[in-house]
């Protein structure tokens, strides 16, 4: 399951929220074993985000957590369409958005633990 959490300083209605975690849904195909059924996303809105000193226009930073891809595969892909589409959502300039990607080692849905060293 990856994970993602997005912080964006500027605000979104439910309607625009709803269709960015669609399109990001499509976008996260692009890593092998993942699509939108089993992305789990969050969105902070109106977060105090600064850029290069600066906080004066939409800026959005997000973190992708993905369980078991250590070798980041589908990670580049991904980044391309989420920034475009992340820049369309929110009137940001693609300088204004920027990513974090964590393979995820041990991980807990529905009350099961997973552990990644247990399967390697």
């Amino acid at each position: 399951m990856p994970f993602l959490k997005i912080w964006a300083s500027p605000s979104l209605d439910t309607r625009a929220e709803d269709e960015l975690v669609r399109a990001l849904g499509e976008a996260i195909e692009a890593v092998p074993g993942r699509d939108e059924n089993s992305l789990l996303a969050v969105i902070e809105r109106e977060a105090g985000i600064y850029l290069r000193g600066r906080a004066d226009r939409p800026i959005v930073y997000a973190e992708l957590a993905v369980f078991a891809n250590e070798n980041g595969a589908g990670y580049a892909e991904f980044a391309a369409t989420a920034t475009q589409t992340i820049c369309n959502a929110v009137g940001a300039a693609p300088g204004d958005v920027c990513f974090r990607f964590e393979d995820t080692l041990r991980w807990s849905a529905a009350g099961r633990y997973i552990d990644r060293r247990r399967f390697s």
